[in-house]
């Protein structure tokens, strides 16, 4: 098994794994041990290269769907001449009402294939991932973008006897994928297992750094790309992005695991989350009994029961601040998510854009997305820690007892006043971008709308500081109780003094009876305190692959509404799903509200 056992204050972002059952270790020889270092930074240039692979392909895969749908349109049309239609390039004659609302439901109903398949198989990976690892996960996710890919390209390439509505097996595949949320939720919980609570938010935006860099340079090499050999092969991009991807995944498998015993083989991990998530597997073979336990597991309450169990030691208010701050993330995943198709479609249609100008703006919003998660977030939590510096008394002395039950629950002030400072930009900026009347003002709103990002790496962190703060109070009632339970079991040998009773003859002789009483007792408190790393670790996984079936659901529906909304209103308001998109972050903004800041 792997225990955390340092955390060096010269690199957060990384903490030291020995393996303590190897008996090398044990005792006080001063051999050279066994060292796994998991570290945040393995993961920025993983997801670097990703997002590099995804900002490539990102405006070229619009203009794909838009060719497929744009051909099978003006096939309808005697007038119209479908052979000219470049599939995977631009097409002029495609910027029509008619094909843009069509774009906009087929590409509304593929997110909603992939979402119903991401909801199904996030929560499943999360749990996998407690057992087997999140790498192992993580290659399985990105595997399945490049089959995505694939299938995107074989639907191309075979034009003419491969119907275009094949399109949806890409949908499909990107859902049993678990998609980027699920990519997401792990490797959030990578960074948990790594780092303490107090500096999660601030690697979790690097993290997000690093995928809006990559996100940002992509655009700029496909336009060069473009430009080089969209005449011969505009599915070149393509090609580029799955040797990207497949380069990354190689890449993981040189990454040290976080998780903090040793990982189950993956057939062994497969069969056991199956076992635990589905009662046919276990010792309720079927049945009603079955049928109930299987619903009452799928259960929001259950999940949270689970992560979040009620104890009396802990305030009332943190079971309502973890909702709150679940229902937070998911509008703004929401929000980030709904108009991401519809903000590429609207300005082609309103201003006439063309590649090049679609991936000239993508460049740059992703840059100063790049920048407020690299730089932006790091200068406002040193600022916001300047006007709330923590508060430690000097006057009074405290018992260590004391000093536990004053650590602050989360969210803290700092939390708080993130989450409302990037939740009144995003919310600004999405309601202007349907009143601007000019590229640039259209650019500049969707600049200060990039601020949700800090919203959703601070309530990730926030939720995560939840688990750690069950930990701690499940750790200390153990503790608590096993001293009054250690003082019980050696008051009887105090009672016989000057042999009176036999008190202390009577306390030799049941620890000789029980074979050394004392040693069974580390032994057992080792065994729980290891235990109770392996479940940390496990409602990490949990909290996120949660996160990331809400995540899921919300992926089919917020894209939906939005594309419906779109290709409605295209004709005479066509900016009206980001007045509504900037509506529902109101109501999260006017969520924070009911936040009550840590305290005990």
């Amino acid at each position: 098994m792997y225990r955390p056992v340092a955390h060096s204050e010269q690199d957060d972002s990384a903490i030291e794994l020995l393996d303590i059952d190897d008996p090398r270790h044990a005792g006080p020889a001063k051999a050279a041990p066994t060292r796994r270092i998991a570290s945040t930074n393995y993961l920025v240039v993983f997801f670097l290269i990703n997002s590099l692979a995804f900002g490539l392909t990102a405006v070229p895969r619009i203009n794909l769907f838009v060719s497929l749908v744009c051909k099978h349109v003006l096939t309808r049309d005697a007038s119209a001449d479908p052979s000219s239609v470049v599939l995977g390039g631009f097409n002029q004659q495609c910027q029509i009402d008619a094909v843009s609302s069509r774009v906009a439901v087929v590409m509304s109903t593929g997110e909603v294939v992939a979402g119903v398949c991401s909801a199904l198989v996030t929560g499943f990976l999360g749990r996998l991932s407690d057992r087997v690892g999140r790498l192992v996960v993580l290659k399985y996710i990105y595997g399945m973008r490049v089959v995505t890919e694939v299938v995107m390209v074989g639907v191309v390439l075979g034009d003419g006897w491969v119907d275009w509505r094949w399109i949806y097996m890409a949908f499909l595949v990107d859902g049993l994928g678990g998609t980027v949320a699920a990519a997401m939720g792990i490797s959030s919980a990578y960074v948990s297992d790594c780092n303490p609570p107090e500096r999660r938010n601030m690697l979790i935006g690097r993290m997000h750094g690093s995928m809006f860099i990559g996100i940002s340079i992509g655009p700029l090499l496909s336009s060069l790309i473009i430009l080089r050999s969209a005449s011969t092969s505009p599915l070149l991009v393509f090609y580029i992005c799955s040797a990207m991807r497949l380069l990354a995944i190689f890449y993981l498998s040189f990454i040290p695991e976080s998780i903090h015993h040793a990982p189950e083989p993956l057939l062994a991990g497969i069969r056991n989350t199956i076992a635990l998530d589905n009662p046919r597997f276990s010792t309720l073979s079927s049945g009603r009994d079955a049928l109930l336990t299987r619903i009452k597991r799928l259960s929001p309450r259950a999940w949270l029961d689970d992560l979040i169990p009620p104890s009396p030691t802990l305030p009332p208010f943190f079971r309502r601040n973890f909702i709150l701050l679940c229902i937070i993330n998911i509008i703004v995943y929401g929000a980030a998510i709904a108009p991401a198709d519809v903000s590429i479609l609207y300005p082609q249609h309103v201003y006439a854009w063309a590649d090049l100008e679609t991936n000239y703006f993508m460049a740059t919003i992703n840059c100063f997305r790049a920048f407020v998660s690299l730089l932006g977030l790091p200068l406002l939590i040193w600022l916001f820690r300047r006007w709330y510096p923590p508060h430690t008394p000097h006057t009074q002395q405290h018992t260590p007892q004391q000093q536990q039950q004053q650590h602050p629950t989360p969210p803290t002030p700092l939390d708080t006043s993130l989450l409302r400072l990037a939740l009144a930009l995003d919310t600004l900026g999405t309601l202007a971008l349907a009143l601007a009347p000019t590229s640039l003002t259209y650019t500049l709103s969707y600049t200060f709308a990039s601020f949700g990002g800090i919203g959703l790496s601070t309530t990730e962190a926030a939720l995560s500081a939840h688990v750690s703060c069950v930990e701690r109070d499940a750790e200390r009632y153990h503790h608590h109780h096993h001293y009054h339970h250690s003082h019980h079991h050696h008051s009887p040998i105090g009672d016989g003094e000057n042999g009176e009773g036999g008190g202390e003859q009577r306390g030799v002789d049941e620890y000789e009876e029980g074979g050394g009483g004392v040693d069974d007792a580390d032994h057992e408190e080792e065994e729980e305190e290891e235990e109770e790393e392996e479940q940390e670790g496990a409602r990490y996984g949990a909290l996120m692959g949660g996160l990331g079936v809400a995540q899921g659901a919300m992926r089919i529906l917020a894209p939906a509404v939005a594309g419906g909304v779109y290709a409605v209103s295209v004709g005479w308001m066509p900016g009206l799903v980001f007045v509504g998109v900037g509506v529902c972050l109101g109501v999260g903004l006017g969520g924070t509200l009911w936040l009550r800041v840590g305290g005990r």
